[in-house]
């Protein structure tokens, strides 16, 4: 099977990955908390699933179905005043289960394929609405379901949503959920992160409602879509079509906003009453939850200090470009975009369009053979010329290469105006006026000439930040062989400790056996005067044996690996 661009993509940023900062161990827990959200606004909702019926036995006729059936949910949303931002189906499955379909839909569905070979499946058709208000909303859907039961379509789950004053963490809420006796937490941690949390109601009335509490402002920095391992979201801060979310975000500007959303699965359709209520019990039981005063700027503050560097990739067989601001090593997002159709002689104008000032950009360069495994062609590294104050661009509303404050319909921010702010140099920005790719480059790239570009040595990093790296003992794996690409020291808790990150992405902080094999290899390569020479250390290659106890601290016991 063919390997996707974006799974190729993910392999090189991954592989690079310890030239990106990440933001996903970023914790408000040095701030001083309060409790409970506050300014919760009116209770609006933002998307709903359709699920309809089709023959999983008739595949060729699967597009026609999925036209028929988004083209019905369109015209309905017409006639209903209901406003609809986006229809598109999700996915398909072969299980409809005895939930949604009702024996007489069931039965009027088989009587069209009578005499013919059948077998329902379901095709789910997700419909973003423009943060509708929840009683439009109820009022709207009433009389259109009723009509979609007769096309075969039912409601699978809907969204109602209150956006509020103040942030938290997931750790936080589950804290305040146990001490009310919830405990059926989703454990999607590895999917959505730190400043997410979702759980499922346990009583007969809730248990088929998922409650979700997110950090709004870290979302858009963070990720795109749950399904996706790359993008960006950022103009969702600063040309958002719905005005009363943009007003929203900026009322909360100085004290970060958060996310309540309740997802009722189900083909019923409550009463207005009955969300109300549902959305009211939420919030009572986050009434004492702790929270934190976070504004925008001191958000991405905290996270732009991590920015060291990027990386963009290039596959110049298929014309694929993509480049990565961040990521997050908790879900393995990844802030950037990807684009097709782009030949060799555009790179350098979005290598310099995209790059930080004062930061290194890794450009690499692949090929993929039939078998789908990547080798890198080339890596190189540029930077803006010193004492460049240009603008650093992210993708556009329509998620182009070129974007521009006046191609973008309605009111734009600057980005400044919701808290991305310049920081150290660091200036996330659009154009005022059109460009294009005959245009100038915001920037002119300088090719760095470092030993950094040299494969087989060690990169010396001048200023790890100890914080984003893990205990060897709580994240090597016994009987795991690892390659340390990158070293550095730094203090942690008083001591000075070796920051080591390994060809897979670790960021490990050593313990006693790593840094003894790490000291007696970097040992070997000193200078005419006894020094070591940090820049000529090759990589070293070791395993994690077993984890055992030195003098009552737990550490893995490492053992180099000659090659």
């Amino acid at each position: 099977m063919t390997r996707s661009n974006e799974s190729i993509i993910n392999e090189v940023f991954k592989k690079y990955s310890g030239n990106l900062a990440d933001f996903g161990r970023q914790s408000c827990s040095r701030r001083e908390s309060r409790q409970g959200f506050a300014k919760f606004s009116k209770m609006f909702c933002d998307s709903l699933v359709m699920w309809g019926l089709y023959n999983t036995l008739s595949e060729d006729t699967k597009g026609v179905t999925i036209g028929k059936y988004m083209a019905e949910l369109r015209e309905l949303c017409s006639r209903h005043s209901l406003p609809c931002d986006s229809i598109k189906m999700v996915t398909t499955g072969t299980n409809i289960g005895e939930e949604y379909f009702s024996e007489d839909m069931k039965e009027a569905y088989a009587a069209e394929f009578a005499g013919q070979s059948l077998h329902m499946g379901y095709i789910a058709i997700k419909m973003s609405l423009k943060q509708c208000r929840a009683k439009r909303a109820v009022l709207a859907l009433s009389p259109m379901l009723e009509t979609l039961r007769s096309k075969h379509m039912v409601l699978h789950d809907i969204d109602m949503t209150r956006d509020c004053r103040y942030v938290t963490e997931r750790r936080l809420v589950e804290q305040q959920l146990l001490r009310n006796g919830i405990t059926k937490v989703i454990k999607d941690r590895s999917r959505v992160g730190d400043h997410c949390i979702s759980w499922m109601g346990s009583s007969d009335d809730t248990k088929n409602i998922r409650y979700k509490v997110y950090n709004k402002f870290v979302q858009i920095l963070e990720s795109a879509e749950v399904r996706k391992s790359l993008g960006s979201r950022m103009e969702g801060l600063v040309a958002d079509d719905d005005e009363r979310f943009m007003a929203r975000l900026l009322r909360h500007k100085d004290h970060g906003m958060s996310r309540l959303e309740l997802t009722f699965y189900g083909s019923t359709l409550l009463s207005l009453d009955e969300y109300l209520a549902h959305l009211a019990d939420a919030r009572a039981l986050l009434s004492t939850c702790r929270v934190y005063d976070y504004s925008y700027e001191e958000m991405w503050k905290e996270r732009a200090n991590y920015i060291e560097s990027m990386v963009a990739v290039h596959i110049p067989a298929k014309k694929v470009f993509a480049y990565c601001h961040w990521w997050n090593s908790v879900t393995s997002k990844k802030y950037g975009y990807m684009w097709k159709n782009v030949g060799s002689k555009l790179v350098p104008l979005l290598l310099a369009n995209y790059s930080f000032n004062d930061r290194p950009i890794h450009y690499i360069k692949v090929k993929v053979d039939d078998a789908g495994v990547v080798e890198i062609i080339s890596e190189k590294v540029y930077e803006r010329e010193s004492g460049c104050t240009a603008m650093t661009l992210v993708a556009g509303k329509t998620k182009g290469m070129f974007p521009s404050r006046d191609t973008c319909e309605g009111l734009v921010y600057e980005f400044s105006e919701v808290g991305i702010v310049e920081h150290k140099n660091i200036s996330i920005g659009w154009p005022e006026k059109k460009h294009s790719k005959k245009s100038r480059p915001l920037a002119v790239l300088v090719e760095k000439p470092t030993s950094d570009s040299h494969e087989g040595y060690v990169r010396w990093m001048k200023k790890p930040h100890s914080t984003l790296f893990t205990a060897g003992y709580n994240i090597l794996v016994p009987g795991t062989e690892y390659t340390v690409v990158a070293a550095g020291l730094a203090d942690f808790r008083g001591n000075s400790y070796w920051h080591l990150v390994t060809e897979c992405g670790l960021k490990v902080k050593a313990g006693k056996s790593l840094e003894g094999i790490w000291e007696r290899w970097r040992g070997q390569y000193r200078g005419n005067h006894g020094g070591v020479l940090i820049h000529k250390i090759p990589k070293m290659r070791f395993l994690a044996e077993r984890k055992v106890k030195i003098r009552g601290m737990s550490v893995v016991k490492c053992v180099l690996v000659r090659t």
